[in-house]
């Protein structure tokens, strides 16, 4: 019986919660994100960024996979939302560049 329970119990743990984090080497986030130890660095102390902080093990830094992962996703969302601004505005300058051409009646 104390074995059903149990099965029972971890069933409704969403699986997410259940994954154990991995922690990423500082090296190997320089290398995934493309940036020098530097830019790391400058990242991780900016404050409007929101950078995964470092996890200090032996004098080695390294960061939280989940962590990683929901920054990209963030600066991904930024982006696009940022390209979909830019795109509008283009939008709205070619149609008032049209207006304003030679043989245009509008």
């Amino acid at each position: 019986m104390t074995t059903q329970k149990l099965l029972n119990s971890t069933e409704q743990v969403p699986a997410s919660d259940t994954n154990p984090d991995s922690l990423v080497p500082d090296p190997v986030v320089c290398a995934e994100f493309g940036v020098t130890a530097m830019t790391l660095w400058r990242w991780t102390r900016d404050p409007e960024l929101n950078f995964p902080p470092a996890i200090a093990i032996r004098n080695r830094n390294f960061r939280s996979r989940k962590q990683l992962e929901a920054f990209k996703a963030r600066m991904l969302s930024k982006a696009i939302r940022h390209r979909r601004v830019i795109d509008q505005e283009a939008d709205d300058s070619d149609d008032a560049d049209q207006d304003r051409r030679p043989g245009n009646r509008g």
